[in-house]
């Protein structure tokens, strides 16, 4: 017979139970589908707790510091993080933009988070973003699997002793990965 058209009502019906569903992303969400989340926090002033065995590092542990602009993906369960220097002229990072290492103990070189005994959230959609941050920077950061975590002079350690005082990261103390944000994303 003929083909009949069907109304947006019924369309929506049909496309409903299979999860189909149009909502309003925040203006951090960069990618979003049913596996991957990935997203930027700007540059800011967060507590890291450290446990290395170090007494000057540990010595530091629930203090203040500045923060470069951080991208989180989060893909089947998997943090990973990078950060980014942040375009005055456009604060959202694009697929062009420039990662580097995310200057943090427990991350590997290629981004991805080690929790260790830390808890991860269980939520996984676009509204989980601030509790995987949180869980993030409230573990311990207890050792190192990349040599290349920073640029600084003195080590990764002297670097978080010196940043303690200052209010903003210097974006000249991050290492590049090579990679873009549209890398970063795949």
């Amino acid at each position: 017979g003929a083909a009949k058209s069907i109304s947006q009502e019924k369309l929506e019906q049909v496309l409903s139970p299979m999860g189909r569903r149009l909502r309003y992303l925040p203006l951090e969400v960069l990618a979003y589908d049913n596996s991957t989340l990935v997203w930027f926090q700007a540059p800011s002033v967060r507590t890291l707790y450290f446990q290395t065995r170090e007494a000057e590092l540990d010595a530091l542990s629930g203090k203040a510091f500045p923060q470069p602009g951080l991208i989180f993906r989060l893909s089947n369960g998997q943090l990973s993080v990078r950060a980014y220097q942040v375009d005055s002229k456009n604060p959202r990072p694009l697929p062009q933009t420039l990662l580097f290492m995310a200057p943090y103990f427990n991350i590997c070189s290629m981004g991805n988070v080690c929790w260790g005994n830390g808890t991860r959230p269980d939520s996984r959609g676009p509204d989980s973003r601030e509790a995987w941050v949180s869980a993030f920077f409230a573990s311990a950061f207890t050792h190192s699997s990349n040599p290349n975590l920073s640029r600084f002079v003195g080590g990764h350690r002297a670097m978080w002793a010196r940043l303690q005082k200052r209010k903003k990261f210097p974006d000249n103390l991050l290492f590049s990965t090579g990679q873009t944000l549209e890398d970063f994303i795949r």
